[in-house]
């Protein structure tokens, strides 16, 4: 049997200084059969002369226009991709030599999994950081959703059929977590794990889109994900209010700053969660509170209150409140204070 192809999807925009690196990271993979199909989007540098300076016939190249921003890229790459497996990657990142062979086993072995993604290592910076994701199964990943995005976008690999059967694509309204709100859309309809294996070296600490976005667009990208958690918190049927849909999204936030919280209010929000699982088993109520407590601890660092605030509010909020993780708060508070 003729192993399967896979379509190696990277976006392109001026990319120039990291183009070359990533893409041999695909060409010398230890599986060869591959589709790499690269859209550029207007790019102004050198990256449309490196990409036709490679001879390899597995490469195709696509070039958008004009510039039209990165949703509707990868919705080009979605479309045109050729293989059984959509291989994600970034123009910036690097794969390890076996991220396709292994990736490509797990989805042949687990049929009833539609994408799965992987640890990586963070470099780019001073320090390179190997990060796991702290929860890897299909059910702990969709309650993580309803909160934050555990997945690594450049690490994941996609059944192609499951997108084109759904009809599943990159909302183009989203400049920002575009990502984030395609899992959020195929965990409704289906499966998502994580690999516990380093297959993808992520750069940091430079220049990107997520970096401006962040700086530059705070409050677009906090209304953004927030439809995202509304969305999911409606798919689910968590009978929260407006009010309290507001709170939700106010406290689980990705953006750092002040903001005004009501904490009576925070707590019933997060004490009706607690109950509505209970009620309706949705997921397993053990596995739920782990991840619940876990995004409450990553939420707390991003809101500019007193180190004992935070500590009083991760006591309160969280099923099992552990040392460890307090004393993970007082070392964040104190990075936060030295960054301000």
């Amino acid at each position: 049997m003729n192993p399967p192809l896979v379509t190696v999807f990277i976006p392109v925009y001026n990319s120039e200084k990291y183009l070359q690196e990533s893409l041999e990271s695909i060409l010398n993979q230890s599986y060869t059969n591959l589709d790499i199909l690269i859209v550029d989007d207007g790019s102004t540098d050198r990256s449309i002369e490196i990409i036709k300076n490679y001879t390899d016939r597995r490469i195709r190249l696509i070039q958008n226009l004009k510039n039209m921003g990165i949703p509707f890229t990868r919705n080009v790459g979605l479309k045109e991709a050729k293989g059984k497996y959509i291989a994600i990657m970034d123009s910036d990142d690097i794969s390890e030599k076996n991220r396709i062979e292994r990736q490509v086993d797990y989805l042949e072995k687990n049929a009833n999994i539609d994408a799965v993604a992987s640890f990586y290592t963070q470099f780019g910076g001073r320090f390179q950081k190997r990060v796991k994701a702290r929860f890897v199964s299909p059910e702990a990943i969709k309650i993580m959703l309803l909160f934050y995005n555990p997945i690594a976008n450049p690490s994941a690999m996609i059944r192609k059929q499951t997108l084109e059967e759904h009809q599943i694509r990159y909302n183009e309204q989203f400049f920002v977590a575009q990502d984030y709100q395609l899992w959020s859309q195929l965990t409704g309809i289906g499966s998502i794990t994580i690999i516990p294996e380093f297959l993808l070296r992520y750069r940091f600490g430079h220049e990107n889109i997520t970096k401006t976005s962040n700086e530059q667009k705070k409050e677009k990208r906090d209304a953004l994900i927030g439809k995202i958690h509304k969305d999911l918190i409606q798919f689910y049927g968590i009978d929260l209010n407006e009010d309290e849909i507001d709170t939700f999204n106010q406290f689980f936030t990705e953006t750092y700053g002040n903001r005004e919280l009501n904490y009576d209010r925070l707590k019933h929000v997060v004490m009706k969660l607690k109950r509505w699982n209970k009620e309706n088993q949705r997921f397993n109520q053990q596995l739920f509170l782990q991840v619940l407590d876990y995004c409450i601890l990553l939420a707390i660092p991003h809101h500019r209150v007193k180190l004992k605030e935070k500590l009083n509010i991760y006591t309160a909020l969280t099923n099992q409140p552990k040392n460890t993780e307090k004393i993970l708060l007082a070392l964040k508070h104190a990075y936060h204070r030295i960054k301000m």
